[in-house]
């Protein structure tokens, strides 16, 4: 880590420039209290029902969805939420696979592949985006389903191309067509990108998966188009609408404050006010005032929160969840980094 500016996501500002827009991981904000009635006049029906919706959102995911269940939430990351919706559409997806498989039905054994691959795509947008804006689900439970439907892919690709045996009664002619070529490709790209994924290797090799993991997936992207899952690319356009909104908006808005304020923001930090230092035991702290000196803006936080940080010399899509090690009352705000890998 060097001492470029680090530009961090706050998980709430004191100054609420988007008009009280509540991210998935903020505490609720009760927005529309009956006793903050008034505040709701004069806004358009889009921003009545954006702020209804939040709530609505946040009431399911409080009251249903995230609720934790005995043994399984600890063991297997498993909530009320997905033996509601997760798993039973597993069970139907792989249901329809075997029975289709069975059926040596090869065309139409490819949707739940398709249909899995489109959500694994979809769910690969990290925080703040509009599309978890508008779900609901914090970046870590999106990666969560994003390796969940991504282990299932794999698996219903496999049934796919089992079924492609089964209905396949002349072995010479299964090398001389194209579409399995390119299922195969893909399939085998697949599997690397799982093996890569694990646990020790990641963490010990980031840099490398991350890289690794980009020209895998351009590589099971076409190969499946060509294939003709051509659903799955739909599942591409949420991501490459967050990663514009964090290459353009969302960089620029830390760095410079908000473009829709009344008056010049700067954002809630200064990069002169940044201090970055290297500490015993490859332990980096970084910190910088929670107030802004220049402009009075200040980051509001609980603790136990974590924020994004990002050093735009390294990347501008690269941001890293790290917790706060500061208290919410300290003048400064601190986070304390070590080295993985």
């Amino acid at each position: 880590m060097t001492t470029s500016q680090p530009t961090t996501a706050s998980p709430r500002l004191q100054e609420n420039h988007a008009g009280d827009t509540v991210t998935p991981s903020d505490p609720y904000v009760n927005v529309v209290s009956p006793r903050h009635h008034d505040e709701l006049e004069g806004l358009s029906r889009t921003q009545k029902w954006t702020r209804s919706w939040m709530v609505t959102r946040w009431r399911l995911s409080r009251t249903i969805y995230s609720v934790p269940l005995p043994m399984l939430t600890a063991r297997f990351d498993v909530k009320q939420g997905d033996l509601i919706l997760t798993l039973p559409l597993l069970l139907i997806l792989l249901a329809a696979s075997v029975v289709l498989t069975n059926e040596h039905d090869v065309k139409m054994s490819g949707m739940p592949p398709t249909f899995t691959m489109f959500l694994v795509f979809g769910l690969v947008v990290r925080n703040n985006s509009l599309l978890l804006t508008l779900t609901g689900i914090p970046f870590e439970r999106a990666l969560f389903y994003h390796k969940l439907f991504a282990y299932a892919t794999i698996i219903l690709t496999a049934l796919h191309a089992y079924s492609y045996r089964l209905s396949n009664d002349d072995g010479e002619e299964e090398y001389k067509d194209s579409k399995v070529i390119t299922g195969a490709i893909a399939f085998v790209a697949m599997i690397f990108m799982y093996l890569l994924s694990l646990n020790k290797i990641r963490r010990r090799f980031f840099e490398f998966f991350l890289r690794v993991h980009w020209v895998l997936f351009i590589v099971v992207i076409v190969a499946a188009v060509a294939h003709g899952a051509f659903f799955a690319l739909f599942g591409i356009l949420p991501w490459f609408i967050d990663m514009l909104y964090r290459l353009i908006f969302r960089a620029r808005t830390y760095n410079r404050g908000s473009s829709k304020t009344d008056k010049v923001s700067a954002g809630i930090v200064a990069p002169e006010q940044v201090t970055v230092h290297a500490l015993s035991g490859d332990i980096t702290r970084i910190q910088f005032p929670r107030v802004r000196k220049d402009t009075g803006e200040a980051l509001e936080y609980e603790a136990g929160q974590y924020a994004f940080i990002c050093i735009p010399a390294i990347s501008y899509l690269e941001w890293h969840p790290f917790t706060l090690s500061s208290s919410p009352n300290e003048a400064m705000v601190t986070f304390h980094t070590k080295k993985t890998g």
